[in-house]
This record gives structure tokens, sequence and C-alpha cells, in this order.
């Protein structure tokens, strides 16, 4: 068994595989099972279950699971949904530990099948089984020389081994991604189709794969997520052990939403949420097939870790490639850093006097005539001790050019030498995956595009992930909801998390409230019921703001106390001024809790300028995010406004975690919006509190 994991050794590196409804007919997936397990040379027994025990060359075949002669490791069904639980159950009493289920007819369907899909997921668990799918494609192990599935990409008469292991929600696309691995000779070593995660779920292939010495990349294609929490600790020991994890996800529209679901029946919460938790954790996210494919072949290939924000020098033959390279570094938020005074000195004693000798180097269309004058200017730039990295852009003799400039690092390659990547205008008709190979080995990696130069870089780039600043929450504890919807209770958590509560007198009546009331809270003051017992009050008309007179505070007051039930109280509330921040912490449905940050007041919605980052996270996690925003630029002090006091309210978010986490069975959601965040000294305010 493997630390905090399921055993899943013998589900990879098996010793006997069952086929469950094998035939001879080619045309069925058992018997394209049976032919690619032959076909790439499984070492282990192979039996065919076949109630008719017909023949299949010179294989082993049974009439029922009851006859096989032992309990086989892995086990595939290959026979229809409703067939499924009892040859489940006859394996499970036999002793077999693991059973891939290729059959459709599931959740993905209908209520009948997502009852089927529970009887398969309670047999398992009866039996201490390992349940891959259903709607599965089968999977992979090449170390194993086990290949236990149907699809089209498996028909190679060799699939070449390498570093990336691929899990797939999609069968079809996973093979896809395998496939163009394959072409582009990374290799793959494992492929998993994951189907509906009745059972075994992204979380426990992956901690398996953080465990097998050849991986080093693991491509996701994500439909909904199980175990969120569990997932978030796989990818921060993924990030622990310099193995790069990337994520496609599906599911951004209304319409993908209602596809996936009828796919594999899960569906993402928020695609948009898994890129902010990959970005926290360590991971990668990507927004394509091509991305995730030429994500993993550029970790694959290049053992080359760039530092979060690399120098990056930069070179190139055509002015229209350096201008493109340039503005997609700058859209990664990569700089191109000033080139030593020694550097720029020598680069004008090599190229001609027209040529550009600041980073972005132009050296111009010259090197055509003098030859090697591009090696020079190539090699003079990588002695930059402010360089990480050297791109060069090449010109439209492109690929040939490739093989020039990458000898002489693949013979003299030295610990000292930088990387360097090369970029053609267009990808190559004819390539030699060999050599391109052997330069990544020698840290010269070739890309096809101007225009994604800043993508590549930034995969290279470390993607350190940062310990949680989390105290244990000291304040005021509840047990019940009703204890969180009284406004007293509320302001002791608000005024225990740090926020400063603006002074307020609470009524039943318009009468109750006096001019020594409106005196003692000071001019303007604000009328609103009081929090967490009405919601979306703005949107309702029933907050009344700038009221400067005891008049205009009582028609507020006998307005409200019309539209409102009696038993609502009523609060006259010391206005307060600065920036409106949202600040919410909830339970998400695939990734637990989750506080999300942004823009607030009545146009949060509107703006859509948010982030949301897992609980617990980090303090330097929450102020990156908060300078990411709009948001960061109006507490930074938009247009000569005085700072806000970002600190006060980075610490009160980390607060709140804290305060969420010790309340998690009690509460889904807690929000503040707003927070009024003032100049350092004048708030973090709380005018607002909703708890669910």
């Amino acid at each position: 068994m493997r630390l905090g994991g399921r055993d899943l050794d013998r589900l990879f590196h098996p010793t006997s595989v069952a086929v469950v409804g094998a035939t001879a007919d080619p045309s069925r997936v058992g018997a394209r099972v049976l032919a690619n397990l032959r076909r790439h040379h499984y070492l282990g027994r192979v039996f065919a279950v076949d109630r008719r025990a017909v023949p299949v060359d010179d294989l082993e075949v049974v009439p029922s699971i009851e006859a096989l002669p032992l309990a086989p490791d892995v086990a595939v069904l290959a026979v229809s949904a409703q067939n499924c639980p009892q040859a489940l159950d006859a394996l499970g009493s036999l002793g077999t530990r693991n059973v891939v289920v290729l059959a459709s007819g599931f959740e993905e369907v209908s209520d009948g099948g997502a009852l089927l899909a529970r009887k398969l997921g309670r047999s398992a668990r009866r039996h201490g089984m390992n349940l891959v799918g259903p709607n599965s494609q089968g999977l992979w192990s090449l170390s194993a020389s086990l290949v236990m599935a149907f699809g089209s990409e498996t028909a190679r008469s060799e699939l070449v081994p390498g570093p990336v292991a691929v899990l797939s929600h999609s069968g079809s696309l996973g093979g896809a991604v395998a496939t163009q691995l394959q072409d582009h000779a990374v290799g793959v070593s494992h492929m998993v189709s994951l189907g509906n995660e009745t059972d075994l779920c992204l979380a426990d292939y992956l901690e398996y794969l953080l465990d097998c010495d050849e991986v080093r990349v693991v491509a996701c294609y994500v439909e909904g997520i199980r175990e969120g929490p569990r997932l978030i600790r796989a990818l921060r020991r993924a990030n622990e052990r310099n193995v790069d994890v990337v994520m496609l996800p599906a599911g951004l529209g209304g319409q993908a939403r209602r596809t996936t679901r009828s796919h594999t029946g899960r569906m993402l919460t928020s695609a948009h949420l898994l890129f902010a938790v990959c970005r926290q954790h360590g991971a990668l996210a990507v927004a394509s097939v091509r991305e995730l494919v030429e994500a993993c072949r550029v970790l694959a290939l290049s053992g080359t870790r760039l530092p979060a924000r690399p120098g990056i020098g930069m070179l190139g033959i055509s002015g229209g490639m350096l201008a493109l390279m340039s503005d997609s570094c700058e859209r990664e938020g990569l700089k191109l850093p000033r080139l030593r005074q020694e550097t720029e000195g020598r680069l004008r004693t090599i190229l001609p006097p027209f040529a550009t000798v600041v980073n972005p180097v132009d050296v111009t269309g010259a090197v055509l005539e003098q030859q090697g004058l591009l090696s020079d200017a190539i090699d003079t730039i990588r002695a930059d001790q402010g360089m990480d990295i050297l791109v060069v852009g090449l010109d439209n003799r492109g690929y040939a050019r490739v093989s020039e400039l990458g000898a002489p690092s693949v013979a003299q390659r030295s610990a000292t030498d930088k990387p360097l990547v090369e970029v053609l205008w267009q990808p190559a008709p004819l390539r030699d995956r060999s050599m391109e190979r052997a330069l990544a080995a020698a840290g010269v990696l070739v890309v096809d595009e101007p225009a994604e130069v800043g993508t590549t870089l930034r995969w290279l780039a470390s993607r350190s992930t940062a310990e949680p600043d989390l105290d244990a929450y000291s304040g005021p504890t509840f047990h019940s909801g009703p204890q969180l919807e009284d406004w007293a209770n509320q302001r002791r958590v608000l005024e225990g998390l740090g926020l400063t509560v603006p002074a307020g007198v609470t009524v039943q009546e318009p009468s109750d409230f006096t001019q020594a009331d409106l005196d003692s809270l000071g001019y303007p003051v604000v009328v609103k019921p009081v929090p967490n017992l009405v919601q979306h009050k703005s949107d309702h008309g029933l907050v009344f703001m700038n009221l400067w007179t005891l008049s205009a505070v009582t028609q507020a007051l006998r307005t409200l106390r019309e539209r409102l039930p009696q038993t609502i109280p009523l609060l006259v509330q010391a206005q307060v001024s600065g920036v409106e921040v949202l600040i919410a912490a909830r339970c998400d449905q695939d990734w637990g809790p989750v506080l999300t940050m942004g823009s607030g007041g009545v146009m949060a919605e509107l703006m859509a300028d948010s982030f949301s980052v897992s609980i617990p996270c980090a303090a330097s996690q929450i102020a990156a995010g908060l300078a990411s925003l709009k948001l960061g630029q109006r507490l930074a002090g938009y247009r000569g406004g005085a700072p806000a006091d970002r600190r006060a309210l980075v610490t009160f978010a980390c607060r709140l975690q804290a305060f969420f986490l010790a309340h998690e069975r009690l509460l889904k959601e807690v929000e503040l919006n707003p927070v009024i965040v003032g100049s350092l000294g004048h708030g973090p305010y709380a005018v607002d509190f909703l708890a669910q």
C-alpha cells in the first residue's frame, strides 16, 4: 500500500488479466482489449471469459467467472451495463481486487443508470476493490507492457514509453493526447480513461503516479472534480517532487456544461476556479488540447526550470518576429531586462552599425551574408549574467537553422550553459524528432509560433507554493445557525476578526431613534435592515445613504418598516468611506472551502473583478490575488488617492478563513459585501454580514 492512497500496484502491474465478455469477433471491444494485450507483448497470464467458451487463438477461455482457475489481478468487464453488477460480485467473491468497467449506460444517461452505478460502487467497497470507470476505454502501463484498452490509438504496432502520464475523463480525448505525444517522440508512461469515477477518481491516480519514477509530467482532462481537498494535497506534493501537472478543464459555458454532464455524468462547478487552484498549488491549467500537448512536450523534453521572474534575453533576424515575441512575453507578465553594458559593447563589435544592440536584439539580415555572426551574437548574450534564458527568432530558413545552431549545444553542452529557445515562423513539414529530443536534452527547445513564446517561458518558470497562514481561531465559537443571525453575535465575530464595525443604533420603530442618537453617531448615517436577515438589500431599495437630518432618518425608517416584517430590526449606522471590497468564504462542491475577494458593493457582479483561492491559503497568495485585480490599483491609491490599508485587509482575510474552517460544519457561506477599506488606520470596516 502506498502511503496515503489506494493500493494500485496490481492494477498497473498485474500478473494476470481476465477479459469478461471476450469474443473472437474483432469488432467487439472485448476482442480489441485481448488483441492489444497480445500486440504490446503483455507477459502475464490472460484469460478470456465467454459463456460460449468459443476458442480465441491460443488463450485460456472459460465459460464463466466462477470457472477461472485463479483470481486474476485485474478483470476487464466488456459486458453490458445491466450485467456489470452481477459480474463484479462474482469477481469480488473470487478474490479479484481490480476491475475495469468499459460499458456506458450509468450516471451519464439516466436515473436508472445512476442507480446501477451506485450498486457498482457499493459492491466495489464491499469487496475492497479498485474500480476503474464505468464508461472507460481502459488503461495503459507501458513499464508493465500492459495495454488494457480498446481505443484506436492503441492499434499501433509499437507504443513509445516516455515521461508523460495521461488521465482523462474522455477516453477519446485522452487517446488523442497520447497519440500526439507519441507523434512528437515524447512518449507516454500511463494512460487512464477515468470514465465516470464511480469509485477511483483523479486524486487516486495522481497519488499513485507521483511514486512512479518514470513519470515527470501528468496531463489531465477534467470534466468534474471529486475529493477536491485530496487533489489539492496531491498537487502540492507533485510540486514538491518536481512533477508537472497540466490540466485542461471542460464546462466553461452553459452548453458545454450540459454536454459534459451527458458525457460522464459530472461537471465542474467552475472551470475558472480550477485555473485558480492550479495557480495556487503549483500546477498548470491550459485552454485547449493543443496547449495541453505542447505544454507536456515542453516540460517532458526540457530539464530547464527558470526562476519565477526569469531574465529573458531575446534576439532575432526579423523585426516582425521580435515584436510578436516581445508582445507575447508582456502578455504573460515576463520582462526583458536591459543587457549589461559590456554585453551591449561586445554586440556593437559583432553586429553591423545599423543593428539594435539593446534587448531585444535585432541582428538584421546581415546574418545571411556573414557566416558565424548569428552564433557569435547568441554566445555573447548567453554569457550575460543577467540572462537566465535566450530566445532566438529564426528567419525563413527556419528548421534548417535549428540543427546548425543546436549541434554545438549538443556537442559542447556544459553545466553552465543557459537554455535556448529557437522560434520558427511555422511548423516544419518534416521534423527530425530524435534530433529535437537530443537538442532538448542539451537545453535547446524548438517552438513553432512567435506569438506563443511567452506561454512557453511561463510553463518553464518555477511555480513555488506558499505554506498557508492559518493561526488557530481564538474568537467566539457558535454551535447553531440562529446564533449567527443575531446582530450582537455578528459584531462580536467581526470585531474578533480585526474589523471595525461602525457605531450604530438598532430600533424596531422609527420613533425609537432620537436626535441624541444621531448626534452620537455623527454625520452622515445609513439606514438599513440589520445584516444577515435580508439578502441583496441594495437591489431591493432597502439601503438609504447620506442621511444628515433626523427627519430624513425617520422617513427612511418608516419606509423600511412598511416594507419589512416587524420581526426584522432596523439599523441606523455611521457612514464610512473607502474602497469597497467583497470577501466571501464558502464550501465549493468540488474543492471544499474557498475564499473569494474582489471589487465589492452594488456593482460586484457587473465588475466581475475577483479572484479565488482554496482554503487554507497564504497571506502572500491573497496579496498577489488582490494585486492582479483592478481592485488592486484602487487599493494602491488610484489617480493620486491615498493608499488603502492593504495589510490590514489581508490580515482580516487570513483570520476569516480560520473562522470559516472552525465553523465548517455549520456554515455553507460567509459573505461580507462590502468591507470598506480606508487609509492606514481607518478600517477595514464591516458594514454587512451574511452567514448561511
